[in-house]
């Protein structure tokens, strides 16, 4: 492995916290372009020895973003790191402060040198589908709030539909049901635009009970599948995948999912996984056997959750639309 000088940052909304260890560099700079040109400047003129460099940082969303696109756009390896695996790799700290932070990253960049994995070059058409996803998010909920409000007005306190209270809410959601059917609009189109992209969501429509938003996410989240090596491992990180949870020989207990998953792929899957038991005949048949035999009905759920999981990630590796077994 090459020897590599590491830099630990600590990303804020508008300032960045640096700490090189090995150089001895630590700075504060503004969260932008010219932060970001001052702090590879200094750190330049301290690397006497020409090593390569590597930037370490926790993934903060849009607050991180214009950093790993300028790291990108330089051609400077980086890694962006979940912020609750650089607390649990560091014991019990007694200080919190962006500085101390900052040093922490770069302490735990040094120390996973030889599992630490460069990301790949950020893709700005994957990152503004995902902005777009996170607004449709938060719009649908406002939409859905207004008209349960509304209904319930009307149910609870007889009000008409043409009263002020129910009026206006229903109006504002439509208005923001608009909104969401623009922003389908600009995600086919961003789709549209990349000849791959638009392969991948195609074979991924292919598979009973995976519709335009779960093929959305996916893409996203595994960056046209390239962020993950195999279905096992997505199906970590969106939390579907058991665990055996078991200590020497007094505990033993149930094989279970873990609490740490992407909250919204997880439960995107689910509806997947209830819409594929209704659709098709394979999984239909499947989900009857196992709770005719007295399974449970949730992990037997969860079972077909991972079923989805791995013919998406089948059908991108074959490059082949999936092919509906009909139930014997």
């Amino acid at each position: 492995m090459e020897n590599y000088l590491f830099l630990g940052i600590d990303v804020s909304k508008l300032t960045l916290d640096a700490c090189c260890i090995q150089s001895g560099l630590v700075m504060t700079l503004s969260n932008d372009k010219k932060g970001f040109n001052s702090l590879f400047k200094a750190l330049s003129k301290q690397n006497k020895a020409q090593q390569p460099l590597w930037v370490v940082f926790e993934n903060t969303g849009i607050y991180s973003q214009n950093l790993a696109n300028y790291c990108t756009k330089m051609e400077i390896g980086f890694s962006q790191v979940s912020g609750l695996e650089i607390l649990r790799s560091q014991g019990i700290s007694r200080s919190k402060t962006d500085k101390v932070d900052a040093r922490k990253i770069c302490k735990y960049a040094m120390e996973k040198a030889t599992s630490l994995k460069h990301d790949a070059p950020t893709n700005t058409r994957l990152m503004k589908m995902k902005s777009l996803l996170s607004l449709r998010d938060k719009l649908v909920i406002q939409s859905s709030g207004l008209k349960k409000t509304a209904k319930e007005l009307q149910v609870v306190l007889g009000l008409k539909a043409s009263d002020i209270q129910v009026e206006s809410q229903i109006k504002i959601a439509n208005t923001i049901d608009i909104q969401i059917k623009k922003i389908a609009i600009e995600l086919k189109e961003l789709l549209n635009e990349d000849e791959e992209l638009k392969r991948t969501m195609s074979l991924l429509l292919s598979i009973k009970g995976v519709g335009e938003i779960i093929a959305y996410y996916t893409i996203v989240y595994t960056k046209n599948f390239t962020a993950f090596e195999n279905s096992r491992k997505f199906s970590c990180y969106c939390g579907t995948a058991p665990f055996p949870y078991t200590s020497g020989t007094s505990v033993r207990g149930k094989t279970k999912v873990n609490h740490l998953a992407n909250k919204k792929l997880k439960s995107l899957l689910e509806l997947g996984a209830r819409s594929a038991i209704t659709c098709d005949p394979e999984i239909k048949e499947f989900y009857k056997r196992r709770l005719e035999l007295g399974k449970n009905k949730t992990s037997t759920l969860n079972i077909v959750r991972n079923k989805l999981i791995g013919r998406m990630f089948a059908v991108i590796k074959n490059q082949r639309p999936y092919e509906i077994k009909l139930a014997a």
